[in-house]
């Protein structure tokens, strides 16, 4: 009768671990295998086994023979028996060790015989090092992952990447370090300085940007440097587009025309400059016919929408409002008090609007209706842009 057990002395090298170190080698070092090392004594009607064998092994879930699931390939060895000992090395892949109980089944036979012994199967416990960690450490509490360290300061900490050193930081914590909100940071060799986050794509050999989470949250889509809060290289689609943050639609002008002592300010009245293509300049005539729009911002009513191209004449520094709502500068004291509803039109006074009582000279010359009075002097109403 053949029987076999597993040696004391070598019973954790052929053990895989759920939490786990391996020290990682210089970069010049060989790369350890997957191998493990099984040792084990076969007996023979009761006495030490010696010569040629054939041994089957195999991977199991359950430890019952005939139950459970087969892990990775049966392994066949033909091994030499002195004195009862013999060892192999065994590779069920990188995959079968995954943090689940393994049993490990064992047949044999003497060489020449056609018959296999099957000699049961045998737990595989937990050991302080296995292969298939490869440089990443797992502390006692199981909740702080290192990547090339054996100190991770929370959560996933990733000394180094493809690029060049860099920590990558996975956190889900609250000031007592029991619960919160999860997050993800990229933090420099220091580990002291946000960097920022990237997301890469690799197509055709070359590596792009898709999203790029900047320092102070800002975004960049399709570049890594953003110059707002959320910039899109490319184009943008959308069934709905809802903007919570102003109410007009404005296009950035240069506005010229202006002295020193004047100074271009939300709320005022602007018409088109012929002295400068693509240019505005300050109204400062009673029903002027190049009158273009109203400088966005006034009141506390921020630009909604701008619309421009860069590097082009369809830019400029002024947001000027071409539709929607804003507050305007207007004289009642020129035309009369302004009434909700009451059409509106530039005056003498530089940048202010006055009723337009004249409806064969407000034609072409409109800003658009006033949505609140003014009785008498200088002061600003909510005008709904409407250029006519």
């Amino acid at each position: 009768m053949l029987t076999t057990r597993l040696s004391h002395a070598v019973a954790a090298l052929a053990s895989i671990a759920a939490a786990l170190l391996l020290v990682v080698e210089p970069a010049d070092a060989q790369a350890v295998g997957r191998e493990v090392i099984y040792q084990g004594k076969l007996d023979e009607n009761g006495a030490a086994a010696t010569g040629d064998y054939e041994f089957r092994f195999s991977l199991w879930n359950n430890a019952t023979v005939g139950q459970g699931s087969q892990i990775g390939p049966v392994i066949a060895e033909n091994l030499l028996v002195e004195d009862g000992l013999f060892d192999v090395e065994l590779d069920f892949g990188a995959d079968a060790f995954n943090g689940f109980q393994r049993f490990l089944q064992i047949e044999v036979r003497a060489a020449g015989e056609t018959d296999y012994t099957l000699l049961g199967r045998q737990k595989i416990s937990a050991a302080p090092y296995a292969v298939q960690t490869r440089g990443i450490f797992v502390n006692d509490a199981g909740d702080r992952w290192g990547f090339g360290t054996i100190n991770p300061k929370r959560g996933l900490h990733n000394t180094g990447d493809y690029y060049g050193p860099g920590h990558l930081w996975l956190h889900a914590y609250s000031g007592d370090g029991t619960s919160g909100t999860a997050y993800l940071q990229a933090r420099d060799d220091s580990g002291t300085s946000n960097i920022g986050l990237q997301f890469r794509t690799q197509s055709n050999g070359s590596v792009r940007n898709p999203l790029y989470l900047a320092p102070g949250g800002w975004i960049g889509i399709g570049n890594s440097s953003p110059d707002d809060m959320l910039h899109v290289s490319g184009t943008v689609r959308a069934r709905a587009l809802r903007l919570v943050g102003g109410a007009d639609i404005a296009e950035p002008f240069n506005i010229g025309g202006v002295s020193a002592d004047d100074t271009v300010l939300p709320g005022m009245v602007v018409a088109i400059d012929p002295d400068n293509p693509g240019s505005l300049r300050i109204a400062d005539a009673a029903y002027d016919a190049t009158v273009a729009g109203i400088v966005s911002g006034a009141n506390g009513i921020e630009t909604g929408m701008t619309l421009a191209q860069e590097g082009t004449i369809a830019d400029g520094e002024h947001p000027v409002a071409l539709s929607g709502r804003v507050w305007c500068w207007v004289d009642a004291d020129i035309n009369g008090a302004i009434r909700p509803g009451d059409l509106l039109t530039t005056s003498i006074i530089p940048g202010h609007a006055m009723r337009a009582d004249d409806r064969e000279k407000a034609f072409g010359a409109t800003i658009g209706k006033a949505m609140t009075p003014l009785e008498s002097g200088r002061g600003m109403v909510l005008v709904l842009v409407n250029l006519h």
